[in-house]
């Protein structure tokens, strides 16, 4: 029997094992302390997947800024792993410090980053970065929270998103469901929105829904083609699937309406595909918003 005990980007683990496991064990330890550097509000910054890079049998209990102390592994067995893994993150915070810090430069976010929070109904909610700029960065909750809702309950598109029931759903009923601290560091976007006749437009909000053109490359976009540029996130299909509470996939509404058409309003359907569907149909909705690195 041997055993390692390594320490590095603040994030410590100790294995006893065979020759063979300690080697293994090694290199996947490297690997995830170079991979995932995460940040952590409320419950945590990472899913929980990504903190498993460990083989299913080994048993172990992690601690954030040695609040806790890490211990050693529970239910031992004949071949498995024992070793004591730190991680080493950001202390738990409020939106308001994670949005002075990420100002300050404090925490470098990336891309796929996701932070969580309790939203003011007492239910989890996950938000991750689909966007980062040297002006800001930008939110979007990981699946749904609310209801379904009617694009437009009238069955047209008039007026684009700015005009729309959608809008007013999202600005009273999911506003109200987020809670006061981040409500605070939510900055205010132009955003800019095209009706089914190709004319522009731009308003002014806090919460908003994601761009057709946003989300899909110009040659699967159904409205507002050349209004926004695809985003790197979107680029995976998988970034664009939504569940919801039960785990389903779900087709979920944009703030784009479609070309040519008076009563369509453009979705992602359930495996990441551009779609369109009538502006009175009920569905889900995915919410962005943006977080100013300007003081």
């Amino acid at each position: 029997m041997s055993k390692l005990k390594i320490k590095t980007r603040g994030i410590s683990m100790e294995v006893v094992g065979k020759d063979d496991l300690i080697q293994r064990e090694r290199e996947a330890f490297l690997e995830y302390a170079e991979n995932h550097k995460g940040i952590q509000i409320g419950v945590t910054a990472i899913p929980v997947e990504r903190l498993r890079p460990f083989p299913e049998h080994m048993n172990c209990k992690c601690s954030c800024d040695s609040e806790e102390p890490a211990t050693e592994a529970e239910d031992k067995q004949e071949g498995s792993i024992d070793f004591i893994r730190t991680v080493k993150q950001h202390r738990k915070m409020n939106w308001e410090e994670l949005a002075e810090k990420i100002k300050k430069g404090i925490i470098p976010v990336e891309v796929g980053a996701a932070v969580s929070c309790e939203l003011t109904d007492g239910t989890p909610a996950e938000f991750v970065v689909t966007d980062v700029t040297d002006q800001y960065v930008r939110f979007e909750t990981r699946n749904f929270i609310g209801g379904e809702v009617e694009w437009n309950e009238q069955d047209t598109n008039k007026g684009g998103y700015p005009d729309s029931d959608i809008r007013g759903y999202i600005d009273s009923t999911i506003w109200g469901l987020l809670p006061e601290d981040l409500q605070a560091v939510i900055s205010d976007v132009d955003r800019e929105w095209k009706d089914k006749d190709g004319n522009c437009g731009t308003y002014t909000t806090k919460l908003f829904l994601p761009a057709a053109s946003e989300v899909f490359d110009e040659d699967s976009c159904y409205g507002d083609k050349g209004l926004y540029k695809q985003l790197d996130y979107y680029k995976d299909a998988r970034n664009r699937i939504r569940v919801d509470e039960d785990g389903d996939t779900r087709v979920y509404w944009l703030a784009s309406v479609r070309s040519g058409n008076s009563t369509y309003a453009c979705n992602v359907h359930y495996r990441g595909n551009a779609g369109y569907w009538y502006a009175s149909y009920s569905l889900h909705v995915p919410v962005c918003f943006q977080i100013s690195k300007i003081s």
